[in-house]
């Protein structure tokens, strides 16, 4: 579906994307792809499964004004109102596409999100996060056995801007 990153990327698209395994119900992965918020955006992303939404480097009148608006990426006051709109919300919610050009905000953003939809569901996303479909469970970092997305802790980058842990 066509999303609105600005006319420089005049072709820019979200997904939704249903996976069919007979005998069992659909399992719906939504992207955003790079996008500001839009009406029309809650209405294509509803009803999935797994949400995996761009965020890129907040402005930091995002920080103090909840209506500004980053113009061509959702940035965390999109992400936040996406969340805060989706019904039903998805079973796991994860960001990516953090641009970290100022600071490595990671983990910070997610705690902020967390905090302003009350959806604890929300993970970063990026290297090192495997995650299995449609248990939803992630691989820890270290050992590789499989933990339930609600039971995980988020370790720092061991290197500026490198891979989290799991």
């Amino acid at each position: 579906f066509p999303v609105q990153h600005g006319p420089d990327v005049p072709g820019a698209v979200g997904i939704r994307l249903s996976l069919h395994e007979e005998g069992r119900p659909d399992f719906i992965i939504g992207y955003t792809g790079d996008t500001r918020f839009f009406d029309g955006l809650v209405d294509r992303l509803n009803g999935c499964d797994l949400l995996l939404a761009h965020i890129s480097q907040p402005d930091n009148e995002e920080f103090t004004d909840p209506d500004h608006e980053k113009e061509k990426h959702l940035g965390y006051n999109g992400v936040t109102k996406l969340i805060q709109q989706l019904d039903p919300k998805p079973k796991l919610i994860l960001v990516g596409e953090f641009w970290a050009g100022l600071a490595d905000l990671r983990i910070e953003l997610i705690q902020g999100l967390r905090q302003r939809t009350g959806a604890n569901n929300i993970l970063p996303a990026g290297l090192g996060l495997h995650l299995r479909i449609p248990s939803l469970e992630v691989e820890c970092t270290e050992c590789g056995r499989p933990t339930n997305y609600d039971q995980l802790r988020i370790a720092p980058p061991t290197f500026p801007f490198g891979p989290l842990g799991f």
